[in-house]
Order: C-alpha cells, then structure tokens, then sequence
C-alpha cells in the first residue's frame, strides 16, 4: 500500500503593529461624510493551498479574513466583509502593500 499527498491546505495568521499616523479607515457610511479613524494593528488570515498532480505542483494563498484594530473608544475593531476579500482594490492602499508584503510564499 502506497500514499500520496495530492492535497494540503493551511492557514497562517499575521498581526502587524502599525506606527503609520496615515494609516487610516473610513469607517463612514458616506463617501460624503467620511470618518476617517487611525489604525494600529492589522490582523490578516491567509488560506494556503498545495494541490499535485503527479510531479505538477500548483500553489496558491488567498486572503481569507482581514481585521482592523482602530484607535478609537467606539469603534474599537472593523474588519472587511468576505465578499470583499477578493477585492483588494477596495481596501486602503497601505493596508493593500501589507497584506502583499506579508504574504506566504
């Protein structure tokens, strides 16, 4: 009898600190009316999946859950809703370049 790994799925979970004073979130409910809050650590949750088909090896690591930790007394967390995670054109740019930056290889 034989085995074969021929699927492997993991996930891998980020805190990062941030010191940015740019580094803001528009937690609004109007492009009218923005209200911008700074953020000062950002969680993100990455889904890593190996698949192989005979020596062929395809990876691939999408973001599963993005959250925000605000420096604010009301507001004290956001995150980014699911159908979103796919979107990265939607997040802020700074919180766009971590997420890449801190990506599994």
């Amino acid at each position: 009898m034989s085995a074969t790994v021929f699927y492997r799925r993991t996930e891998v979970g980020v805190r990062i600190r941030i010191d940015d004073e740019n580094a803001t979130l528009d937690v609004g409910h109007s492009p009218s009316f923005p209200n911008m809050i700074r953020v000062t650590e950002l969680a993100i949750t990455y889904k890593a999946t190996e698949k192989r088909d005979g020596d062929a090896v395809q990876k691939t690591c999408e973001v599963s859950r993005i959250v925000y930790v605000l420096d604010d007394e009301e507001t004290s967390m956001a995150s980014v809703h699911p159908d979103y995670l796919d979107q990265p054109q939607e997040w802020p740019e700074w919180a766009r370049k971590l997420v890449d930056e801190h990506r599994p290889t």
